[in-house]
């Protein structure tokens, strides 16, 4: 039965027929989707919010209805089988070819999507020290499908895989041959969203002037976490702002972004703190959060406070995101092979704010790029209606918006490998 079921999911992997449930596990959530392997359409989601809590709520959106159902100190365990019992009330299940999570850090070992095993999942755990926010609950995730699901193909998909290219003069950091030698470097992040950008970016460019265009490119990934990466013509990653941690680079929601080393030491001593305590502070309490002194620092209620101009923080929070925006954009700039042919925003920030893109692209224009020519009305329309284009007709480079789609990567790195491993 067992060799049977195997036999028809892989037939299932190689026609139209194919799912992919995509899961991405968090802290105290668990978001998943499932999707159409070839279209990566959206055939259903799934979101649970607060696990663990006596608030825990597990929303489920399917065929234009969605329910949202409350369960009280709701587990992992117990969303995903939520997860999959609905599934298999509305026949989806039986053309679920595999399962694709979401791993943050992959380590120096994994460089592209990997059919997880054992011996895999062990090596998950082991680089769980690089990214102790995020890893021991990825791998929790996968321990719960694995529990539900044992004969499923399971498939891991990193975040750092896409940066595995950068080239050493970007990756090393200028510190004793020890610390290098236990894997302390730059990894990047965003990975997995960056290279969905990045090559429906070049398709866009492809249409416009295929004879002028290269396919160098910066892609801003702006939300409440941020990072720039510098994407050569091949689509390798060659630069990102992010580092050792996600804590690097752009100054974001909590996260302070990069600062002098020295801060830690001496905010242990005048403040009686540990170095997790101030690693904390830097990761949770910084960014935008700590400049306003608000539990509101959403970009959108920032733009309208500073835009009233009574709140001289807020002007400053907003002012400093821009400008480091744009420090790290030109440092991009430097890392391509030749003359940038696109910036693309992406995420919350980067897809939906008008108005952040604009200073960026204008102080842009008035040191380095000159060339840029922002269209108003395009800006303002978040590009809807010129296939994400938010510059002037004809010009170049292009300034793109671009809804990034991480699922649609877990979908079709899943069914790659799934396909490979029937071969």
């Amino acid at each position: 039965l067992a060799s049977k079921n195997r036999n028809e999911r892989d037939r299932n992997a190689m026609t139209n027929n194919a799912l992919v449930l995509s899961i991405n596990a968090g802290s105290s959530s668990l978001k998943a989707a499932l999707l159409q392997g070839e279209t990566h359409v959206h055939v259903a989601s799934f979101l649970g919010e607060r696990l663990g809590t006596d608030k825990a709520v597990v929303h489920k959106s399917y065929n234009n209805q969605k329910e949202d159902e409350e369960i009280p100190y709701c587990s992992h365990d117990m969303a995903l089988e939520r997860i999959l019992d609905f599934l298999k009330k509305n026949n989806l299940l039986d053309d679920l070819v595999g399962t694709g999570h979401r791993v943050v850090h992959g380590g120096a070992n994994f460089r592209d999507a990997t059919l997880i095993t054992k011996e895999v999942l062990e090596q998950i755990g082991a680089v769980s020290h690089l990214a102790p926010l995020h890893n021991p609950h990825n791998v929790k995730g996968i321990r719960s499908v694995k529990k539900v699901l044992p004969r499923l193909p399971a498939v891991a998909v990193f975040d750092t895989a896409f940066h595995s290219t950068l080239p050493p003069k970007a990756s090393q950091y200028a510190i004793p041959q020890n610390y290098r030698d236990i894997g302390i470097r730059k990894y990047g992040f965003h990975g997995t969203s960056v290279r969905y950008v990045s090559q429906k970016a070049k398709r866009i460019l492809s249409q416009l002037q295929p004879s002028r265009c290269n396919s160098n490119m910066v892609v801003c990934h702006l939300g409440n976490g941020a990072s720039i990466t510098a994407v050569n013509g091949h689509g390798e990653s060659i630069e990102t702002s992010m580092g050792f941690s996600p804590l690097a680079g752009l100054m974001m929601g909590t996260r302070s972004g990069s600062i002098d080393p020295a801060v830690i030491p001496f905010a242990m001593k005048n403040f009686d703190l540990s170095a997790e305590e101030v690693l904390n502070d830097l990761n949770k309490n910084s960014g935008l959060k700590a400049m306003t002194s608000d539990h509101d620092f959403d970009m959108r209620s920032l733009l309208k406070r500073a835009q009233e101009g009574h709140d001289d923080d807020v002007i400053l929070a907003v002012d400093m995101f821009v400008y480091r925006v744009v420090q790290f954009i030109a440092i991009s700039l430097v890392a391509l092979p030749g003359p940038v042919d696109a910036i693309a925003f992406t995420a919350g920030i980067g897809e939906h704010s008008s108005e952040i893109r604009k200073r960026c692209i204008l102080q842009l224009q008035q040191t380095i790029l000159p060339q840029l020519a922002l269209d108003e009305a395009r800006n303002n329309n978040d590009g809807s209606e010129t296939n994400g284009v938010l510059t002037k007709e004809g010009s170049w480079p292009v300034c793109l918006d671009i809804a990034t789609d991480e699922e649609a990567m877990i979908c079709e790195d899943t069914l790659r490998v799934v396909n490979q491993t029937s071969d």
